[in-house]
């Protein structure tokens, strides 16, 4: 039988050493799937506001476009309903209109419309859950400064409010446009006179 010379101390302090080793690896490990964990979080987060910003892009060449639409005809007569004062929200039907493109002959209400629909088609296909209020607004944010849907109508401006369903924080969907105020407010004309 083999005796045993040395220390018996050593032999333990040797082994401990062995787990101490095992646990700071460990540690290791755990932090760096924590801060892997929060880069994956951190890059999630820009997606969003990535895409979160390309709908306010959109919105504001959708805005524009509809802008110079309205400015490009004129005034209806007095008495007449101006076709570019409507709201229209994500699920309605579109409006009904005829086919202007190519040959087809198309008196200038009826183009009007056609362009009218073929906007919210755009609008529809760039925004999720889109909703859109053209109408004679004044005051388009309310007392507590955030933008509301309600028109005061009457002699107001032209003013075009676009809503659509955003990520929340979370990346959940955060209440629809219906619920929430409009995402963009472009105020276009002077009051009619």
């Amino acid at each position: 039988m083999r005796s045993f010379t040395g220390s018996p101390h050593r032999f333990l302090t040797h082994r401990c050493h062995r787990g101490f080793t095992l646990i700071e690896v460990l540690m290791a490990v755990f932090v760096l799937a924590v801060a892997l964990t929060g880069m994956m979080h951190l890059h999630l987060a820009a997606m969003r506001a990535q895409r979160q910003s390309s709908y306010q892009t959109a919105a504001i060449g959708l805005a524009g476009d509809m802008a110079e639409m309205i400015r490009a005809w004129d005034t209806p007569a007095a008495g007449d309903p101006d076709p570019f004062l409507f709201e229209h929200r994500a699920g309605n039907a579109m409006p009904a209109t005829s086919d202007c493109l190519g040959g087809a002959s198309c008196d200038p209400a009826a183009l009007r419309r056609f362009g009218i629909a073929q906007w919210l088609e755009n609008v529809q296909a760039a925004l999720p859950m889109a909703r859109v209020s053209i109408c004679r607004d004044a005051a388009p944010w309310s007392p507590a400064g955030a933008f509301q849907w309600t028109c005061s109508g009457g002699n107001a401006g032209i003013v075009i409010k676009l809503g659509w369903r955003a990520e929340n924080g979370n990346g959940g969907a955060s209440a629809s446009p219906s619920e929430a105020g409009p995402r963009l407010v472009l105020n276009i004309g002077e009051p009619s006179s």
